[in-house]
Order: C-alpha cells, then structure tokens, then sequence
C-alpha cells in the first residue's frame, strides 16, 4: 500500500470525530432551545394565573366586621367558578376579574381586578389623556349592573342591564412584575331571594376611567345565578382570615 492511500486512511479518521462533535453541538443546542421555551411557556402561564395572597383572601371592612360578628362567623360566604374566562374583551383582555366571594345576607360581593401595566398607553390613545400610572387606582371607577328574575328579560340580554345599587370601595392593593391588582369590595347590595323570584340572576363589574369622555365602560361578567349556570362553592376561611 502506497503511502498515498495510508494518508487517505487517516484523513478519514480524523474527521469522524469532528463531524461527532458538530451533531453532539447541535443536540445540545436543540436541547437547550426546547427547555428555554418550555420555561417561557410555564413562566407565562404562572404569571397569568399568579394572584398575591391579598388579592385572593377576604378584606374585613366594617359591614363584613360586623357580620362576621353577629353570626359568630358563620358568614356564608361562597365564591364561583365562572364559565367564562373574566375579562372585559376577548381580544383586547384590558382587565381581568378572579377570585370572587359573595356574602348575600351582607349585602356584599369582593372581587380582585387586574391589568397589565401596557394598558395604561392604551388607555392614554383611548380616551385622549396623559399616560396615567399603573399604580394610580384613583382613575377609575367602579359599578355594577345586572338583571333580576322579575325582570322578565333573557339572561344574556346585557342592553338591558340595569344598574345595581352598591358602593364601591378599593380595599388593597398589589403588584407582581408587569401586573397591577386591585380589591374591590361592593355593599348595599340586594341579591334578593328566589323564593320571592326576586334574585339578581347576573351582574356584570363596569369599569370607567375617570375624567374622560368615554361614555361606553369595560364590562365584565362576573356573577350568575340562573337556570343557566348556578354553582357555587362554600368559602372557607383560611387561618388568620378573620378580623382581629
């Protein structure tokens, strides 16, 4: 054998282990591709789902305080699952409404809303103002609207909505990341009884910005209690929940 071809010999076994190599790199950078966008997913979906511990306890004001008190603490408080995903557009998704907890005998209703803080340029292109700040609650107020089993109106009929009479109040506040949450707490509520077919069978939370010539608000689904959908679950006090 000429020494020729022992130099072509070992030309191939020098690029074998190179050519290893280059596949092992590429392996490893697929790899690290699929993992950094498995991450971001999750990270996504724990930031969408993510609610401070405030944001999902009960807030005892003076009304609840009292109640609280003369029933020993047996409130009755029940929260719901709602069937739609509790946000003012289904493409926009400006705010977004969780945690619910109704005390019907209290005449109160406490939900946690929450934005994104990019909403705030939006809103400024909106309704023609200056970029407000995401922590600045004092922007918007807050209503309910809905329907009675005596109106005698289709449950979806939300034209028809009418107001509820309550009193608004942002009870806490908090923050993670790019998001901004919000307490409310609604009194004076008359949730009304079926037995005199007289309950509220929905409510939707409105929202307005404050000072603009917006007339048409954010509207949210919020609280449905009809032949439709009617489940709701009981809430329990968690440890160190009750008012001092």
């Amino acid at each position: 054998m000429s020494d020729y071809e022992r130099y072509g010999d070992y030309n191939e076994i020098d690029e074998a282990p190179t050519q290893n190599k280059t596949l092992k790199i590429i392996k490893l950078v697929a790899i690290f591709l699929c993992f950094f966008v498995a991450a971001a997913l999750l990270f996504r979906v724990f930031t969408f789902n993510y609610y401070p511990k405030s944001m999902k306890t009960l807030y005892f004001n003076d009304t609840l305080t009292a109640y609280y008190n003369a029933t020993e603490g047996d409130i009755g408080a029940e929260s719901q699952t709602w069937r739609n995903y509790g946000y003012d557009d289904p493409d926009e998704g400006n705010f977004f409404c969780s945690n619910l907890v109704v005390i019907r005998e209290a005449g109160q209703l406490q939900v946690t809303v929450r934005y994104n803080t990019a909403l705030m340029d939006k809103l400024a292109v909106r309704h023609g103002i200056d970029t407000p700040s995401p922590d600045d609650t004092a922007i918007y107020s807050f209503s309910l609207a809905g329907l009675r089993a005596s109106d005698e109106i289709a449950e979806d009929s939300e034209d028809a909505a009418k107001p509820i009479d309550s009193t608004a109040t942002v009870a806490r506040t908090d923050s993670f990341l790019m998001y901004r949450y919000m307490r409310l707490v609604f009194d004076g509520i008359d949730f009304g009884s079926e037995s005199d077919g007289d309950n509220l069978e929905w409510l939707r939370l409105e929202i307005k910005v404050s000072g603009t010539k917006e007339s048409e608000p954010y509207k949210i689904l919020i609280y449905q209690n009809n032949e439709g959908y009617s489940k709701f679950e009981e809430y329990k006090l968690k440890r160190g929940e009750a008012p001092i």
